[in-house]
């Protein structure tokens, strides 16, 4: 079965909590992990069939309803892939973390540039580089690393964002362009007050998380691995406080190669959302920053313990949850 692609668009801005790596402050992450699109989907086949919250939780719905999206204690049998970014007809991927760009941009504040062009040759991946290139290594965390002949004058990419095309034909491309967030999203302050579980203020305890908003023209791109019945279109909430947008059922021929890549031998796999990093130790290849974050437990109705994991971007060296094979 083909994966069943979809798009959405919130009507304003999406926040999803996750936490530092002392686990003890707050921040927010973006884009959505697979794992809250995943309750998301969830909870549009619970109402699009007129399944009761309660009895599914408690697990006394009819056993259709759990062979199809599972008990919302366990991982359902479908997977989640992205998501992606889909700006006017362009779609758009995570840049591999273990790729790096020879920086001839000088005197500019990278927060204000939108897109770089670069030749390819100025486009260095991690892998390509010669085990004689590795006698002296530099490294401002274990595992993001390389050669001392361009410490100076490289950067991760790991933070921008690349066309799905530039990225799964890569070795075919004379000109790649990379892309910062801001050509996708915003990031806006909010202050709340803190309540207690019964939705009563907590007095004297504010909170303060960051939200995103989708700029314009662009959406949200995800697909589900098999068909459950969903809609070809409907409404769907995500994040913590629940903002609704639209769905919309999504094809794309660039989508289909991605597909074709699944079936085939590749050099290495990138995540295009949030892994686990609980049992992939041994296939990491390469990453950034750590995040950490929990969720919403549906079945205890409570907040899920926060637990690591790799950002999107993160190179393995086999196939994982969420993953598309690579080749140079």
């Amino acid at each position: 079965m083909s994966n069943i692609w979809y798009t959405y668009k919130p009507v304003d801005t999406i926040l999803i909590r996750g936490a530092d790596d002392d686990v003890s402050s707050a921040f927010s992450i973006f884009p959505p992990p697979a794992s809250t699109l995943i309750g998301a989907i969830r909870t549009i086949y619970l109402l699009q069939n007129g399944v009761d919250f309660d009895a599914y939780k408690h697990n006394r719905a009819d056993q259709s309803i759990y062979n199809t999206i599972g008990k919302a204690s366990e991982q359902p049998p479908f997977e989640v892939l992205g998501p992606l970014f889909l700006k006017d007809t362009e779609i758009f991927a995570p840049c591999p973390a273990g790729w790096f760009f020879n920086d001839e941009i000088e005197n500019t504040d990278d927060d204000k540039i939108n897109k770089i062009e670069l030749e390819k040759d100025n486009i260095i991946p991690l892998q390509s580089i010669s085990q004689e290139q590795f006698k002296n290594i530099y490294a401002s965390k274990p595992i993001k690393v390389w050669p001392a002949k361009y410490c100076d004058r490289m950067k991760p990419m790991a933070d921008k964002y690349i066309t799905l095309d530039d990225l799964l034909n890569f070795k075919n491309k004379n000109k790649i362009t990379i892309y910062s967030q801001n050509c996708f999203f915003t990031k806006e302050s909010r202050v709340g007050v803190a309540l207690f579980d019964n939705r009563t203020t907590r007095e004297g305890k504010l909170y303060s998380f960051s939200h995103y908003r989708l700029v314009g023209n662009t959406a949200l791109l995800f697909a589900i691995t098999q068909d459950i019945g969903l809609g070809s279109e409907g409404i769907m909430k995500v994040g913590a406080e629940q903002r609704f947008g639209k769905y919309t059922k999504f094809a794309n021929t660039i989508l289909e190669q991605l597909e074709q890549n699944e079936r085939n031998k590749t050099a290495y796999y990138m995540s295009l959302s949030y892994n686990h990093c609980i049992g992939n130790k041994e296939n990491i290849i390469a990453f950034e920053r750590i995040a950490y974050f929990g969720g919403w437990d549906l079945a205890k109705g409570f907040h899920k313990p926060m637990t690591a994991h790799y950002p999107p971007g993160s190179l393995f060296s086999q196939k994982l949850t969420n993953t598309i094979g690579l080749s140079l």
